[in-house]
This record gives structure tokens, sequence and C-alpha cells, in this order.
């Protein structure tokens, strides 16, 4: 059995003596998407779990009922469980369509909010966080306190395999995005390590990125800490992202921004196997995409990592369930800050489209300046409307209403709709 996770799958095997241990699946959303929903849906996976960025709605409802409608092969099928990304909370969303849409087993959780939550789904026990909480003065306080006391209350007899998602990740080297969870991680990764979560994912990125297989803590390989896997390369409608960051740092061990899927399959309780599948890459001409997965190559791809179709590794959580992991939960040590100004590269991006930051600087610009002109028009409009409204409902000097004539509250030589108008 299989359960997606976004842009990775997790799975496991049926056996007739073992009928319950599943595997995880991941996935993102839109053009490249349809062949990952259908690929997916080959695997034939028992759960799903999408981690943000849906629709790509962006405030236009029906692209909400599109997207529903792409899924809806796969998802009418397989449980699915999801958590929010900016384009969930941005552009005038504010959670609302994803709130209504997208309900979360946040109250059998005990969560505070439908934004983060837990399930056990198999032999995985999953979490799912708001990346775009208040991480500033505590802010997030109550996600935090939710956090710990689910973690420290998981049953690794039942569910030994543990995983946290959530949109924006902790660890990025691609240029776009980079730190924005900086804040998060430096409070939430010690968590993490103290109730050794094995496998963290996230989307945002629209690439694919793997952290070392051993695991990483402090921005350096680390048995004890959980493996990074980043998919934010099952297909959105804003492209991929190319830049990144040089040198190629220690704690990264693949990356390419190419679209695809990953399979995670739960083999047993120590042991778990993982490939994340190429797709398609990105083109520099229209339509801006290559479906030839097994040799494509996305232009001005800077990851530096071999071109190849599949990237496959073996987890073991037995080396992060070993005493000397153990000891080194009972107090974790704190992480460092990166640099200022991590997170730059000079690679060259595709010259038939600007660079990612560039395209989002000008939708803000774009943004503020529709704003601007909305309000300048609403205030004219305005302005004409009462203007108009004056001179429609004013009353000539030489007529009076005259109840003693018999007229009531309407004038003769006016209709009552004309005097309601007044009156308003």
């Amino acid at each position: 059995t299989r359960h997606l996770l976004d842009g990775v799958a997790v799975s496991v095997p049926h056996r007739s003596t073992d009928p319950v241990h599943p595997t995880p699946w991941l996935i993102s959303t839109q053009v490249v998407s349809n062949r990952s929903f259908a690929k997916l849906a080959a695997l034939e996976p028992d759960a799903v779990l999408l981690s943000g960025d849906l629709s790509y709605a962006d405030g236009w409802p029906w692209r909400w009922d599109s997207f529903g409608a792409l899924a809806s092969p796969l998802l009418s099928r397989v449980p699915v469980l999801v958590t929010g990304g900016n384009h969930e909370v941005g552009s005038s969303e504010a959670w609302l369509h994803y709130l209504e849409r997208w309900p979360t087993p946040y109250r059998e959780a005990r969560s505070t909010s439908p934004l983060y939550w837990s399930a056990d789904v198999g032999p995985v026990h999953v979490v799912a966080l708001n990346s775009y909480d208040n991480f500033v003065h505590g802010g997030d306080r109550l996600q935090r306190s939710w956090l710990e006391d689910d973690l420290s209350k998981v049953d690794r007899a039942a569910t030994p395999w543990l995983i946290v998602m959530m949109h924006a990740p902790f660890y990025n080297s691609n240029s776009a995005h980079a730190l924005e969870a900086e804040l998060m991680r430096l409070t939430y990764e010690p968590l993490l390590l103290k109730y050794g979560v094995d496998v963290v994912l996230s989307g945002h990125v629209h690439a694919y990125e793997r952290s070392d297989a051993r695991g990483i803590y402090d921005a350096q390989p680390n048995a004890c800490g959980p493996v990074y896997l980043n998919l934010g390369d099952g297909g959105n409608r804003e492209g991929g992202e190319a830049a990144w960051v040089a040198p190629h740092p220690e704690w990264s061990a693949f990356r390419e921004s190419s679209f695809g899927v990953g399979a995670l399959d739960i083999i047993n309780e120590t042991h778990a196997s993982y490939a994340w599948h190429r797709d398609a890459c990105g083109a520099s001409t229209a339509p801006h995409y290559d479906l030839a997965a097994n040799d494509c190559a996305t232009p001005h791809d800077a990851g530096g990592a071999p071109h190849v179709a599949i990237d496959a590794i073996v987890l073991r959580r037995d080396l992060r369930a070993s005493p000397s992991c153990a000891a080194l939960r009972r107090n974790p040590p704190s992480v460092s800050p990166f640099p200022d100004g991590w997170g730059t590269s000079n690679a060259a991006n595709d010259d038939d489209a600007p660079p990612p930051l560039i395209r989002e600087r000008r939708s803000v610009e774009l943004s503020l300046v529709a704003i601007i002109l909305g309000t300048a028009a609403s205030f004219i409009l305005g302005i004409c409307a009462a203007a108009l409204t004056s001179r429609v409902t004013r009353r000539p000097s030489e007529t009076i209403l005259t109840p003693h004539k018999g007229y009531g509250l309407v004038d003769e030589k006016r209709s009552p709709d004309s005097v309601i108008v007044e009156m308003l």
C-alpha cells in the first residue's frame, strides 16, 4: 500500500501476514501536475499528503474547482491530508477557501488550529505544521506547545516512523525562498531532533532537493537528525527554479530543477526505500516544459547534481534510534543561524523568462499598482455618483409637499420613486 506526500510518495506493500503497513507519496500542482497525478494514481496509494500550494487559486475561486477536477481521479479514491502554503494564505485567500474545502483532522489531534494537526497513517505518525505562524516573540507558542505535546505522546511501537510536513523548507540551497523558514527552523529543529523525527517533507521551492541520507542537524550531516525532502516540483503554473547556491552545501546530497514525484516505501520498523522520479523538465520555449523525463534537462539548471531520472536511497531509522542518538536527544544543542545574505546565487536563468525573485517582485509591484488604481477609480466613481444623485433628487424650489391637498408624502409633480431616493 502507498501513501502520498507533497511531491513524494510513501508506501508500504501489503503482505498477507502484515496488512496494515502502508507507504507515503508526495506531489505539487498544475500543467505537469496532470502527469504527476496520473503516475501517482497508477501507484494505487493508500493516502495522500500535500504540503501546501494546492490550487494556486490566488483569489480566483473557480481555480479551486478546476484543481479539484484535475485531482479528482486520484483524490476521489484516496484519503487526502494537507497543510497550507503561501498560495493558501496570500493573494486575498487568507486561508478561507483552504479551510472550507480541505478539512484537517485537527480536532482528533487536539490541536488548537486546523492549520496544524497530526494523524496516524499505517506505521507512520504524520505531523503537519503551519509555516506562516508568527515566529516573532513567541507568537507561535500555541503551535509549538501543541507540537511538543503531540510528539511526546507518539507510540513508536505502533507508529515507528515519524514524518513532519510543512510548506517552507528548513534546508534549501535554491536561491528562491532562501531562509524564509529560518525563524521557524531555529526554534523547531531542536524539537525535531529531541523526538526523533525521521523525515521532514516540504514544498514551496519549485525544484527537488534531498539532504544527506544519514540525516542532518544544524546544517551538518548527522545520523541523529531527520532526512529533509523538498518536493515543490510536482507541477505549478509559475515554472521551475533553476538558480542554486554555490558551492553545493555539504548537507545537500541531491538537487535538480526538474519536475517529479517521489516514493517512500516503508519496508519495516527500521528500513525504508525512497526514490524520486523525474516527471518532466523545464524548457526555454513554449510550452516551457519537456516531458522526455528520462533524458531531459532544465535549461540553466545550476544544481550541479548528476542529471539522472531517478534519485534512490535507503533510509535507516535504527541508527537514529541508537543509544548515542538517545543521549543527544535528551539535551539537543541549539542551532546556529545561516549567515546574512546566504542563499544568493549568480547562476544564469532562462533568458525567455525573468528569474523567480524578479517575477515575485513584479507581481508585488503590479498588485500595488492595481490597488492604487482601483482605489483612485472607486474614489472618482463615488464623487460622480454623489453628484449625479444630487442632480436627480434635487427638488425644484416651487414644488412643496402639501399634505392638505390630499397627496400625503408624494408631490403631485414627482414620482414616488424620486421621493424615496431623496429620503435615502
